[in-house]
């Protein structure tokens, strides 16, 4: 829809797996985006997601070309903005390159959210 004429990859598989498979392969790109499924559905899952977050975020930023952007999605309702900001940053100051975060969005205002719970997407742009 919005006619875009660059070349895009979807690759479908395990995100820890594949993403591994390309650091491996010394892939870069100008662009990654990683929007995984919500990993805490119930309360005893948050502490494996807060993990699993900076996993996906020192994965994900061995993966960015110099002036390149990393999106990082989470949509676990279980995981507030600020606490899915601190794993990724954590993860990403474990990789020790510079970068600085471009833009946050949440929901939209079609999404009213009247409870914290409700307030579960959000995503982050790291320009590296």
């Amino acid at each position: 829809l919005n006619k875009v004429s660059g070349i895009h990859h979807t690759i479908q598989g395990d995100a820890f797996v594949e993403l591994q498979r390309l650091i491996d392969e010394k892939k870069n790109f100008d662009i990654v985006i990683i929007d995984p499924p919500s990993f805490a559905k119930k309360k005893d899952e948050i502490e494996m997601a807060k993990k699993q977050y900076i996993r996906l975020a020192k994965l994900g930023a061995q993966l960015i070309k110099e002036d390149g952007l990393l999106i990082l999605a989470s949509c676990s309702s279980r995981v507030d903005a600020d606490t899915f900001i601190k794993c990724c940053e954590k993860g990403l100051e474990e990789i020790g390159r510079s970068y600085f975060l471009a833009e946050q969005t949440r929901h939209d205002i079609d999404h009213p959210i009247s409870f914290p719970e409700a307030a579960y997407l959000k995503t982050l742009y790291y320009q590296f």
